[in-house]
């Protein structure tokens, strides 16, 4: 729209395909938030939804993982209003190395990734090639890349976002269906693909 252009082609990235290993059970449930805090990535109201999940959960736990961003401060100040006994569940861990960061996502129960836009949204692809369930949102490009693989809540909509994450702790089959789902999802995105679709598009060109 902004450009006037009428021809165009979309490449999509890939992502890396994973050996499916299978989860570990676990005794706490483990909500898994990746990316740097900037404001747009909703992290904020993803604190919110925790508190209101965590007061009838007790077990819950809510990894954040990603380097500081422009809303750093705002989140932490959001965690430091939260009750002592919620708030001692949730663990700011900052930058990781990729190693680590694939086993928080291959080991989480669920992938949260509550941005109010993205152009792409790896965490998304990456959570789905470990069969690790996704709850994101409609923002930006999600829905094209998540499909019908994640539940999707509306950016901003924290009661929304709760009463997905509640849903999904609660429900195994819904579990295990947006984990089989996710796989056949992520399969799609290849960088092979990715590879192939360039250079067609340059032999194209006259």
């Amino acid at each position: 729209d902004r450009y006037g252009a009428n021809d165009v082609h979309v490449v999509y990235p890939g992502v890396e395909q994973k050996t499916i290993v299978p989860k570990t059970v676990q005794e706490h449930p483990t909500l898994l938030a990746v990316g740097a805090t900037n404001k747009r990535k909703g992290l904020v109201d993803l604190i919110e939804a925790f508190h209101l999940v965590a007061r009838h959960n007790e077990k819950v736990q809510l990894q954040l993982v990603g380097p500081a961003g422009n809303d750093e401060e705002n989140l932490h100040q959001s965690i430091k209003k939260l009750p002592s006994e919620i708030r001692n569940r949730v663990h700011r861990l900052g930058f990781v190395p990729k190693e680590y960061r694939d086993q928080l996502i291959n080991n989480a129960t669920i992938l949260v990734h509550p941005s109010h836009y993205e152009g792409f949204g790896f965490p998304v692809l990456e959570a789905m090639a470990t069969a690790t369930p996704v709850i994101t949102t409609t923002g930006g490009a999600l829905p094209e890349i998540a499909g019908e693989a994640a539940s999707k809540v509306c950016p901003g909509d924290v009661e929304a976002l709760a009463g997905a994450i509640s849903e999904m702790l609660t429900n195994e089959e819904l579990r295990k269906s947006f984990a089989m789902a996710g796989i056949d999802r992520a399969r799609t995105f290849t960088w092979q693909q990715t590879a192939e679709t360039m250079f067609n598009l340059y032999a194209s060109l006259p």
